[in-house]
Parts: structure tokens; C-alpha cells; sequence
């Protein structure tokens, strides 16, 4: 990995990483331990209830675990990888999110229903997996949608 102006450019596996696979137990595994799902509000003045609701399912570990996070991204075959670096912190952190609405409900929901998760993450999935479907029956377009749906994202994670 080249990392030019806070820029990744280039990623290069290590040979014996290109043919390993993962197992989707370990993929669950990965993300009780470092995944989240979030629920994000934005005013919008542009939409009807001047709220836009957003969805992110994300996995963020320090930078030298890329490929790592690469190989996450093949077996999900989609998503973005992300680099953030914090301020601060010796080693930048690298996300790999999924906030598209047809990834989430064809990828994220069938692997975690299919391979759950263990403990409160799996409230959150849950608890998130209720906002999709609120968002898949357009009821996230209403108010009362809206206000569900906020409520909901109040429960999650370290609110819980």
C-alpha cells in the first residue's frame, strides 16, 4: 500500500493472501468485533420532511489490516474501503463501508440472517434491519416514519 497526500493509490495483496478465502463465520466474527451499523438524520430542506434518513454498515480496523479489509470487500462484492486518518493516532484507521440501500437488503440482511451475530451487535442488526424494512415499505417518506425510524437509531450502540 502507497500512501501519497492522504491518498491510497495502490494495494497490493501479498501472493498468499490472493487465494485465501474467507469463511462467513469469519466475516460475522469480524464484524462483532469490529463492526457497527449506524442510522444517520440529516436536515434536508429539499426533502418533504426536512429529514433524510441514511444507512451505513461498516468494519474499521488500523490501516495494516487492509488486506484484510480488501478480502471483506471481495466477499461482499461490494462497498467502498475508506481511509481516515484521525488525528492523533499512530496508525491510521480503514474503514470498509456498505451504504447502499440494494447492497444492504442483498447483501448485509441474508448474510447476518444467515449467519447471525452474537450479543448486543445483534440487537443493533436487528434494531437496523427494522429501519431497512421501514425504508423498503417507503414509510421512512412519512413522518411517522421518520420519527420511528429516529427513535430507533437512539437505541442502538452505545445507547443501548
Amino acid at each position: 500500500m502507497k500512501n501519497i497526500n492522504n491518498n491510497l493509490i495502490e494495494i497490493n495483496l501479498p501472493t498468499f493472501m490472493n487465494n485465501i478465502k474467507l469463511h462467513p463465520y469469519f466475516v460475522t466474527g469480524l464484524t462483532d468485533a469490529e463492526g457497527s451499523f449506524s442510522i444517520t438524520k440529516h436536515k434536508d430542506n429539499r426533502a418533504k420532511h426536512k429529514i433524510s434518513i441514511g444507512l451505513s454498515f461498516r468494519i474499521s480496523m488500523l490501516s495494516n489490516e487492509i488486506e484484510l479489509l480488501h478480502k471483506v470487500k471481495n466477499f461482499c462484492g461490494c462497498g467502498n474501503l475508506l481511509f481516515d486518518d484521525k488525528r492523533g493516532t499512530l496508525i491510521p484507521a480503514m474503514t470498509f463501508g456498505i451504504r447502499d440501500i440494494n447492497s444492504i437488503n442483498n447483501v448485509v440482511i441474508p448474510h447476518l440472517s444467515k449467519y447471525p451475530l452474537r450479543g448486543t451487535k445483534h440487537l443493533d442488526f436487528l434494531t437496523f434491519k427494522k429501519a431497512v424494512d421501514l425504508i423498503n415499505s417507503k414509510q421512512h417518506l412519512t413522518k411517522e416514519g421518520i420519527d420511528e425510524i429516529v427513535k430507533m437509531s437512539y437505541n442502538m450502540n452505545t445507547y443501548r
